[in-house]
C-alpha cells in the first residue's frame, strides 16, 4: 500500500529526509535536500555536487519545501502497470531492511 501511494500520490506523506531547502545568502543560492539546520548554519545535500554546509549571515533566507520532488504517476500508468511496478519494487526489498 505504501509503494502504491508513493507512486500515485508522492506528496501525501513526505518524510523529513526528503524535504528540500533553497538557501539564498548575498548573491549566492543553493538548493538541495535539507540535512541539518541550526541557528548559525544549514547543511544541504545536492545529488549533483554533494554535501554543502552554509553559514547563515544577516540577510540569509531559507525556504523549506515539505513537498515531494517525485512526480505523481496518477493517470499516467494503467492499474495493471501500477500493480506490476509495485510488485517489482517490493521484490527489491532486502531481508531485514526497512519495510
Amino acid at each position: 500500500a505504501h509503494l502504491k501511494e508513493a507512486i500515485l500520490s508522492p506528496g501525501e506523506r513526505v518524510d523529513r529526509e526528503w524535504w528540500t531547502a533553497t538557501v539564498k545568502t548575498g548573491d549566492k543560492s543553493a538548493k538541495g535536500f535539507l540535512m541539518n539546520e541550526d541557528t548559525h548554519s544549514i547543511q544541504i545535500w545536492d545529488p549533483a555536487s554533494g554535501l554543502k554546509s552554509l553559514v547563515k549571515t544577516p540577510g540569509t533566507t531559507v525556504e523549506v519545501s515539505k513537498t515531494s520532488t517525485m512526480p505523481s504517476f496518477e493517470g499516467r500508468l494503467s492499474g495493471k502497470e501500477v500493480d506490476d511496478l509495485v510488485a517489482y519494487l517490493a521484490s527489491l526489498r532486502r531481508p531485514g531492511g526497512k519495510q
